[in-house]
Order: structure tokens, then C-alpha cells, then sequence
């Protein structure tokens, strides 16, 4: 017998209200869930690289694994992020005066040493000044020589340049400041030896509390960090000479692994998190073309253009190793703030020689013009194995563009003499590094070839290419006016431009690093110009 209507709809409403509230409770159940697993959790953080620094005062020393770890410990005047940016550190504000000739750095309040003790203008002084002295081992000692630095009172240092560099905020980030009071009466030739070194006083985001040798570093957070207290509980970084198998990785409970290789790899395996994700570090160096323009056929405008367009760097790379280097495109590519563009290869550099009016008259393959032949000797030290591939492949692609090219390999006495000191090279594999923000018109400005001083250290005029270009000068010594990030930025692209269109070199490769974390790990902003600057934000979440 069919039910009356009215009991029909009473249990239609009964059932559509059982389902709405199962939604509701299922939503509910959800909202709680991602609360749960998003939320920051205790424990430490844990890293595992392969290079264990020798000391963790790093300031005389060139090693790597020094000063990655660096910002963990200590704080500089100001912070570079991971993709260069500026921000502040224990300086809460800087600026220029006397047409960039001196910046000012306002020290922030409040700032502290691990031992608790406030952190003065005294430690900034000490520090610049030590490195400062004739006697200051080490390549960062020599970029502070010819720079006075002084302190008018009020929370200020002042720093007296030579000329002006744009680029000197970017310096100052470089260098820890250390506590003058563990470090007054110690040679800066001892540092590297020294205690403090192996239990430093810092005023970064994490102090040390333990390292056991050949195995493991124990950092805890800095509770008066004046950026505010790490979220994260603690940070360990783990040293293995060789990366194990990823299963024992993950029965290890890793939050993270620095490798230098592919970051297409599964990066899933290496973390204790199910889901990982591996950012790219990148490289402040890249391997290049060294054209000398004092020689045939490097003083040839369309020769250098024929070559750049000959490169084929997907081909060097394949050659090279996929999983050890990336391509470099732009001249300037390491300044990653920059947001610069690849720019589009050309593909017909034979068209760029015969337009020049050159020529393959005989037939063999090599064009000449007024019987000159394009043929080269490509200068290589023959004890890094990947310049030697790199410089096997490149000849081989020349080649095919109309160029003879020897692969000569030398030692690396021969292979300075050849490139710093006689400049007699043709063609030659170089490395330009921009980690210390090398003044460009040095390096790219219509000067002097370069002189050195008491140390072998190359400095002023260094044009390694004999390159003379007008316009680049023009735009050089607008770089060096500028006062603010937009017209250094702008000013540094047009650089680049004019590097592409009438290049000196040719940029060829960098080294591949990442940083696989697991993706229970937020707030990351890692790259080649400093893994931990933000560290003090990052969190781990279930």
C-alpha cells in the first residue's frame, strides 16, 4: 500500500539531511586533517652533504663548505637571498653619500651574540678592519684593503670607497661579522687554527652545541636572533663522503640532501616526506670561451659572432655530463634578480662569415678571407677533466662551422702565463665567477691589461680579452652611478645586451646543484647565492 505523500517527503527530508550532514562531517574531518598535517611539528631539520668544513670561521679561507654554512651561525651587515635580492640583517637600513663614493649602515637595536652579549659597532669595526690589514690571508681580506671604514657615533658605519660600486651592499653581505672580544689578540693567519673556529660565537639564527667530527654538526636556535626565533626546533647537518642507497636515506629521516647533480631526479627517494621537491641552487661560476681580441681571428667581430652562434651548449652539456652542468645563456645569467631571458641562438653561422666575406676557397671545410685562415689553438688546463671535454666538444662544433681549432692541453702554470700574463692565447676555457661581485669595468672595460699585486692577486684593468667597446664603457660607468635597484638593474641589462651583441666571450656552462627537501618543509627560499639566508623562517609541517 503506497504511503501517504506527507510521510513520502518527511523521509526524503530525513535521508537529504543525512547526507548533507555526512558532507558536513566529512569537511570537517578534511579542515582538521590539512590543520594536522600542516602544522609545525618539533624536531630537528636534518641535512646531509658530503663536504665537512674544516672550521667555521670561514673568513680566510676559500673552501666551500665553510662558508655554505656560514649563515647559520653568523649575521652580516646585510643578507642576500637566495636569488640575490637584498634585505636587511644587522644593519635595519643603509644608503649612499658623496655620489657613491661612501655608504652608511645603520645598525639595528637589540641585535646579540650567542653568549648573549649585545652586538656593537665595535664588532663591525673589528671585523672590516682585520680584514683590512696587509697581513689578512685569504682573497676576502684583499677586496677590503683600499676601503677605510669608520664610525661617526649613533649606530653608524661608514665605509670610505676608492670609486663607487653598486655592488657594495652586495660585498658587505659576504662577510660575517665576528665578536671582537673572542677574537682581539688572535693573528688573522691563526684563525683557521683557532678555537673559536671550532666553537664559534655568532649572532645568527642557530648556535652551535655539538660537533662530532667526520659525522654530524647539532645546531639549536638563537633565542635573542633579531630577526625573530627560528620555527624550527634545531638543524643538523649529517656528512657522508658518498650519498647512500635512497632507501637508507629515508629510514634515516632526512628532511634534505645537497647534490650536485640532476634536479630532474626522483627527488621523492632521498626524503623522509612522501612527497619531496628539489630546487635548483644553481651557480654564481659558469665555464666560458675566453676570445682574445688581440689575436687573429678573436679581433674579428664577426668571427666572435660566427663562434657564438656555432655553440651549441644542449650538445655540451650531452658532452660534458647532463647531470653535472647546465646550459648559461645570458653573459650576466648568475645575477638571477636580474629575471634576465635566454636569448634565442642563432643557427647559421656561416651566413654571419660569409656576409664578413669569408669564404671555404679551397674547398677543406676552413674558410679564410684574404688568405687567412679561420684556425685556432683552444688553451686548456689539462688537469680538470671537464674543461678538457668541454674544449674537445667546442673545437668539434667550430669544426663544423668553418674553423680549424687544435685542442692544446697545458699545465696550469702554462695556462695562466698563456691567458693572465703573456695574453697570447687565441681561444681558452675560462671560469668567471661572480660570487664576490668582481667590479665589471675590470673585467669588461676598454683598460689596461692587468697588473698584480705583491700576492699574485689580478686586480685593476683586468680586461683578460683586450676587448674595446665604446658603447660598453658608456654603459659601465652609468653602472656605477647607480644609486637604487632599479637603475642598477636597468643599467646591468642593457650590459648584457651589449655583451650578446658584441661578446668578448661566450658563456657555456655551469655547475648543477640541488637542494632535494621534502615537501614537509615551508617557507624555503634557497639558491646559489646563499642556501640559508631565510632560514629562521622555514618550518616543518606534518
Amino acid at each position: 500500500m503506497r504511503r501517504p505523500r506527507y510521510q513520502r517527503l518527511r523521509q526524503h527530508r530525513r535521508r537529504s539531511g543525512s547526507v548533507w550532514l555526512g558532507i558536513i562531517a566529512v569537511l570537517i574531518l578534511a579542515i582538521a586533517g590539512w590543520f594536522y598535517l600542516t602544522r609545525p611539528v618539533s624536531g630537528y631539520f636534518v641535512l646531509v652533504q658530503s663536504a665537512e668544513p674544516e672550521t667555521l670561521l670561514p673568513h680566510t679561507l676559500e673552501t666551500e663548505a665553510s662558508w655554505r654554512l656560514a649563515p647559520l651561525i653568523y649575521s652580516s651587515l646585510v643578507r642576500l637571498q637566495g636569488d640575490g635580492t637584498l634585505a636587511s640583517d644587522l644593519a635595519e637600513s643603509w644608503w649612499t653619500e658623496d655620489s657613491g663614493l661612501s655608504w652608511v649602515f645603520r645598525l639595528r637595536e637589540g641585535a646579540a651574540w650567542h653568549d648573549g652579549r649585545p652586538v656593537t659597532v665595535d664588532d663591525v669595526l673589528f671585523t672590516y678592519k682585520t680584514l683590512a690589514r696587509p697581513d689578512c690571508p685569504g682573497p676576502l681580506g684583499r677586496k677590503w684593503r683600499d676601503i677605510p671604514v669608520e664610525s661617526p657615533g649613533a649606530q653608524l658605519v661608514v665605509f670610505r670607497l676608492p670609486e663607487a660600486d653598486p655592488f657594495f651592499p652586495r660585498r658587505v653581505a659576504a662577510v660575517p661579522v665576528v665578536p671582537a672580544q673572542h677574537l682581539q689578540g688572535i693573528h688573522p693567519a691563526d684563525w683557521r687554527a683557532s678555537s673559536f673556529g671550532q666553537k664559534p660565537v655568532g649572532s645568527g639564527p642557530f648556535r652551535l652545541v655539538a660537533w662530532e667530527k667526520g659525522k654530524s654538526l647539532q645546531l639549536v636556535p638563537h633565542d635573542q636572533y633579531h630577526l625573530g626565533r627560528a620555527a624550527l626546533a634545531g638543524f643538523e647537518v649529517r656528512f657522508l663522503a658518498e650519498v647512500p642507497d635512497p632507501g637508507s636515506l629515508r629510514r634515516w629521516g632526512l628532511d634534505a640532501v645537497l647534490v650536485s647533480g640532476d634536479v630532474n631526479q626522483p627527488a621523492g627517494l632521498f626524503c623522509s616526506r612522501q612527497a619531496s621537491r628539489a630546487i635548483a641552487v644553481g651557480s654564481t661560476w659558469y665555464y666560458l670561451l675566453a676570445i682574445n681580441q688581440r689575436e687573429w681571428p678573436g679581433n674579428q667581430l664577426a668571427v666572435r659572432r660566427a663562434i657564438q652562434a656555432a655553440i651549441d651548449r644542449t650538445l655540451l652539456v650531452r658532452a660534458v655530463g647532463e647531470t653535472k652542468f647546465s646550459a648559461v645563456g645570458n653573459p650576466l645569467e648568475p645575477y638571477r634578480w636580474l629575471g634576465l631571458t635566454r636569448p634565442t641562438r642563432a643557427s647559421v653561422p656561416q651566413t654571419i662569415l660569409a656576409d664578413a666575406g669569408f669564404a671555404d676557397a679551397n674547398g677543406d671545410g676552413v674558410w679564410e678571407r684574404g688568405g687567412a685562415e679561420l684556425a685556432a689553438k683552444l688553451v686548456v688546463w689539462q688537469a680538470d677533466a671537464d674543461r678538457v671535454q668541454l674544449a674537445r666538444a667546442i673545437a668539434r662544433q667550430l669544426g663544423s662551422a668553418g674553423f680549424r681549432v687544435e685542442v692544446v692541453e697545458v699545465d696550469y702554470a702554462e695556462f695562466l702565463a698563456a691567458t693572465l700574463i703573456r695574453q697570447d692565447y687565441q681561444l681558452a676555457i675560462g671560469l668567471l665567477d661572480f660570487g664576490g661581485f668582481a667590479p665589471l669595468d675590470e673585467l669588461l672595460g676598454s683598460g689596461a691589461g692587468p697588473t698584480a699585486d705583491d700576492t699574485g692577486y689580478i686586480r685593476g684593468g683586468a680586461n683578460y680579452f683586450g676587448h674595446k667597446d665604446p658603447a660598453l664603457d658608456q654603459k659601465l660607468a652609468e653602472f656605477k652611478k647607480a644609486d637604487n635597484e632599479d637603475s642598477l638593474k636597468t643599467a646591468l641589462w642593457e650590459i648584457n645586451q651589449l655583451l650578446i651583441d658584441n661578446p668578448p666571450f661566450i658563456p657555456l656552462l655551469a655547475p648543477r646543484t640541488s637542494l632535494i627537501i621534502g615537501n614537509g618543509v615551508r617557507q624555503v627560499n634557497a639558491g646559489p647565492y646563499s642556501l640559508f639566508s631565510e632560514v629562521h623562517l622555514w618550518r616543518k609541517v606534518r
